[in-house]
């Protein structure tokens, strides 16, 4: 078979298969939710994509710059320019364009199915550059093309349905590299981090690793790794200037290189954001969510406060997990409590200014108050346990929460089975790299590669995002699919030899 024959082969494949699951998950949802309630990853915009409540972040900007609004997803808002990195915005935009509103998600899934199942044959190509290992890269191959949970996000309308794409080109054009260390390859690298991180900013974390390479692959040559970096920054250059130049206009001076909310991150009022700190002392934010509790503050008190305040308050702290009692009492959280409602009050109702700055001061300086107590009475929960939590919300999960075909899977043994291997497949890639680690010399550039890109995205997760989610990993699941396959080999390599066949 001739190799292009083989990409040929290798595409198709991942593209039928990603429409068969999508299409079986689309199925899925309108038999769970026939009514087509608005419910994230569980309903449908126009009976094509999967909806998302992070739309609203990427949808607009098209329709606001075609209005004549500017290229922005809140026109009300100048600084909200510069919210979001432009690129996938600009990708759906280019779908909007042409094939309109309603057939803007029937396209864009097309359009990611097909992306996706080239980026599968980019990584298989990737690994045999890196390893000259064609049985390796099969592996990669079958883990990464065939993977249920990438492929669910290929119907929504977010940033994960390209970025582990993104990241299987950006890893080609190193593996390239690799190969040849010349001005071209390493301009190509750049070019393609820029188009990875101006589309999924936590991609930046891919920085230190262009860096250990750049000195590995030039052979710790002073004047070929200043030669390569030069390269690499003109390539990220191109993309990364006018970005920063219109965000430098728009904000009146501020240098934003990727992307920037000015206080509230999410419009829940700078309340919430401090809510969150605090429970991220305690727990994973995802578990336990600030979001939700402000949701529910809102709803009650817009239904004219069908449950007293008091009741209400009650009700929240009846569902705290008892590890938060070891840093704060229930007055304690009461009254915290009480002043957030206090403010969401106030701001539904339209108080005046002063009284919504003055509850707005106190419920900030309430929740820094309640994570300072909390750090100092229980300092062993707060530095080991609680980032424990979210390393296992991390490994010990499934991916799978997208899968709506799965969703009933406790009363069927075939989806049962399905869910275990994905539970499974999660936690023996987390520790392959642990594994790999005696190939070292071997496999040297593969193993900084992964290492610095998973820690330095766990250290966003816990020490600045302060929340983990499950498609918060889908950059740097690639590289652990690469490791995974090269302990298989590895492993099926030393037993033959054991066995002498």
């Amino acid at each position: 078979m001739k190799i292009k024959y083989i990409y040929i082969f290798q595409f198709s494949i991942v593209f039928l298969f990603a429409s068969l699951l999508n299409y079986m998950n689309i199925k899925s949802i309108k038999k769970s939710n026939p009514q087509n309630i608005e419910m994230n990853a569980e309903s449908l915009v126009y009976n094509e994509a999967i909806y998302s409540i992070d739309n609203y972040w990427y949808l607009n900007q098209i329709k606001n710059y075609m209005n004549g609004k500017g290229f922005t997803c809140d026109s009300s808002n100048k600084l909200y320019a510069v919210r979001r990195t432009p690129l996938y915005p600009l990708f759906y935009g280019i779908h909007y364009v042409i094939f309109g509103e309603k057939g803007s998600f029937a396209a864009i899934k097309i359009s990611q199915m097909m992306l996706f199942a080239f980026s599968a044959i980019l990584i298989f190509c990737a690994v045999v550059n890196f390893t000259n290992n064609k049985r390796i890269a099969w592996w990669v191959y079958f883990f990464y093309g065939f993977n249920l949970p990438f492929i669910s996000y290929l119907s929504f309308t977010l940033t994960e349905s390209v970025s582990p794409s993104l990241v299987c080109i950006l890893l080609f054009y190193l593996s390239k590299c690799k190969l040849e260390s010349g001005f071209k390859n390493w301009f190509l690298t750049g070019l393609f981090f820029s188009v990875a991180v101006l589309t999924r900013p936590t991609i930046v974390f891919f920085l230190p690793v262009i860096a250990c390479c750049l000195v590995f692959y030039n052979r710790y040559l002073i004047k070929r790794i200043v030669s390569g970096g030069w390269a690499f920054f003109v390539g990220a250059s191109l993309l990364f200037t006018p970005w920063i130049i219109h965000n430098y206009i728009k904000t009146n001076g501020d240098i934003v290189v990727l992307e920037k909310y000015y206080g509230d991150q999410m419009d829940y009022g700078m309340p919430n954001m401090y809510l969150k700190y605090w429970i991220a002392c305690w727990i994973n934010p995802a578990d336990y969510s600030s979001e939700r509790i402000s949701n529910y503050s809102v709803a009650n008190i817009k239904n004219k406060e069908v449950v007293s305040k008091s009741h209400f308050i009650d009700s929240l702290i009846s569902t705290i997990p008892v590890n938060v009692f070891k840093g704060n009492t229930k007055d304690e959280i009461r009254y915290a409590y009480g002043i957030l409602y206090d403010f969401y009050k106030a701001k539904e109702t339209g108080a005046d200014l002063n009284t919504f700055k003055r509850l707005d001061s106190m419920s900030i300086d309430c929740f820094v108050k309640m994570k300072q107590r909390y750090i100092s009475r229980a300092p062993f929960q707060y530095y080991v346990v609680t980032p424990l939590l979210v390393f296992k919300s991390l490994v010990f999960q499934s991916n799978s929460a997208t899968l709506i075909y799965l969703k009933d899977y406790d009363k069927n043994t075939f989806l049962f089975l399905i869910k275990t291997t994905l539970y499974l497949f999660n936690i023996v890639c987390c520790f392959s790299f642990f594994f790999i680690l005696p190939f070292y010399r071997k496999y040297k550039d593969l193993i900084w590669i992964t290492g610095l890109f998973s820690s330095s995205t766990f250290f966003l997760i816990y020490f600045i995002n302060k929340n983990f989610e499950t498609r918060y990993i889908f950059p740097f699941l690639p590289c652990l699919f690469i490791t995974l396959s090269i302990l298989i080999v590895e492993t099926q390599t030393a037993i033959r030899k054991r066995l002498n066949f």
